[in-house]
């Protein structure tokens, strides 16, 4: 994909979550660097200002999805297929085993 040196900005390879809030954010081309900030600690990663990745790039790239169903699967009935998850994981205890 690139370096991660930000001498030349933010090219379109980097992607925010949502719309900036420059506030909380300083790029420095000269030196390449990138500083994050944040005014509020988040209890959730999609609450979180700011955050900044980067993209995938078809077809060289590719996601899984993991999920952990330790406190869901004793539940409710988890269809992987249907779901479209790469892995589940869950501990056997939580279904009634030993």
């Amino acid at each position: 994909m690139g370096s991660d040196d930000f001498c030349n900005g933010l090219l379109p390879r980097w992607q925010f979550n949502h719309d900036p809030d420059p506030r909380y954010y300083h790029l420095d081309a000269l030196q390449g660097t990138y500083t994050i900030t944040t005014r509020e600690v988040c209890t959730e990663l999609t609450q979180a200002v700011n955050t900044l990745t980067q993209r995938m790039s078809y077809p060289s790239c590719a996601a899984e999805v993991t999920v952990d169903a330790s406190q869901a699967v004793s539940h409710i009935e988890v269809n992987v297929e249907k779901c479209k998850m790469s892995f589940m994981a869950f501990s056997a205890h939580k279904m009634m085993g030993p």
